[in-house]
Formats: C-alpha cells, sequence, structure tokens
C-alpha cells in the first residue's frame, strides 16, 4: 500500500511542479545529475524549453528499461528515485505528449504501476520513433508495455482483467486492430 501512495503522491507532485513551472515569469533553473533543466517565459509569453530534455533522452530511456525489468519489490529508493525523474521529464517534455483514452485505458484504477507501465511504453515509442505521436502505434505499444509489466510483476500486483484481456491480444496478435478500431470511433459525450 506504501508504494501505491507514494506512487499517487509522485504523479501529483510532477504535476503540480509542471503547472508552477510553466506559470513563472522568471526562468526555472534545476539541475538532474549534473545537467542544467530550465524553462523560460519569453516575451511573446511562449515558453522555451531548454535542449536539456533532449539531452536527457538517453538516460530517460535507461531508466524506463530498469524500472521495466526490475522487479517492483527490490531496489524501492533507487525505483521511486527513477520514477520521480521519468515523470518529471514527462511533465515537461516538448517532445513527447502522452495520449489516454478511457476506452483503452481501463486498468488504471487501484494500480498506479500499471498507469506508470502504459506511459512509459508510450515514451519509449515516440523516443524510439523520432518521435512519433500516431495514437494508434504509441497506444499499442504503451499496451503492449503495460501487459509485460504486469506479466513480470505478477506477485507484486493485483490480478487485473483488463490486463489479461490485453494480454491475450498481444499473443495472438491482434491488439493493434483492436486499438485502431476503438479509436477510429467518436467518444460519446454525455448530454
Amino acid at each position: 500500500m506504501g508504494k501505491i501512495l507514494s506512487l499517487a503522491i509522485m504523479v501529483c507532485l510532477s504535476a503540480n511542479l509542471f503547472a508552477q513551472v510553466q506559470n513563472q515569469a522568471e526562468p526555472v533553473i534545476g539541475t538532474w545529475e549534473g545537467e542544467e533543466v530550465f524553462v523560460e517565459q519569453t516575451d511573446s509569453t511562449e515558453h522555451h524549453i531548454s535542449a536539456a530534455y533532449i539531452q536527457l533522452e538517453p538516460q530517460v530511456l535507461a531508466d524506463i528499461d530498469w524500472l521495466n525489468y526490475s522487479p517492483l519489490d527490490q531496489d524501492i529508493p533507487l525505483r521511486d528515485d527513477k520514477n520521480r525523474f521519468v515523470l518529471m521529464w514527462m511533465s515537461g517534455s516538448p517532445t513527447v505528449k502522452i495520449g489516454m483514452d478511457d476506452r483503452i485505458v481501463t486498468f488504471q484504477g487501484a494500480q498506479p504501476w500499471l498507469l506508470m507501465a502504459y506511459m512509459m511504453g508510450w515514451t519509449k515509442y515516440s523516443l524510439e520513433h523520432n518521435y512519433s505521436a500516431d495514437p494508434v502505434d504509441c497506444t499499442t505499444a504503451a499496451v503492449t508495455n503495460v501487459v509485460k509489466f504486469y506479466e513480470r510483476n505478477r506477485k507484486s500486483l493485483a490480478k487485473s482483467k483488463e490486463v489479461e484481456k490485453y494480454a491475450k491480444m498481444v499473443k495472438d496478435d491482434s491488439l493493434k486492430k483492436y486499438i485502431s478500431g476503438v479509436l477510429a470511433q467518436p467518444v460519446a459525450t454525455a448530454e
């Protein structure tokens, strides 16, 4: 339960930090592993995001791989640090914008690790494919990452019927077709 609470707090803090950074009139400067990261507001009120985000992409990819392949119940302080870094990077990245469709991301409920796995899968795919923003390809990669993360960490995660449904689609190679069909349908709006 402590892991879930700490991940939820990290998500809230990173969103709050990102909102604060965007609302600053003066440059905000911070460092991560010796790299300077800052956001400036130009005279035209458009935000200029430094090249430091792009320079950090190899570290983001390495941390995503570590988070994906390291068991949830081991190296918890290191996992927390890497999660915090990746979340902060994703929150401010000028190159990767993660999309989530509630018709597909049905597994986020009580398992925030699965939501993090989704965001990491999307980010990794986008970075490895020239900043792809294709919703079908990125969503397929994100859900596939959730399935693999879930399977590697079964002993630390509660059973998820939603993820197991996606695992069957990954196995029979029908996930991309399913996602494409769902995303092609208009989103129903409440009246």
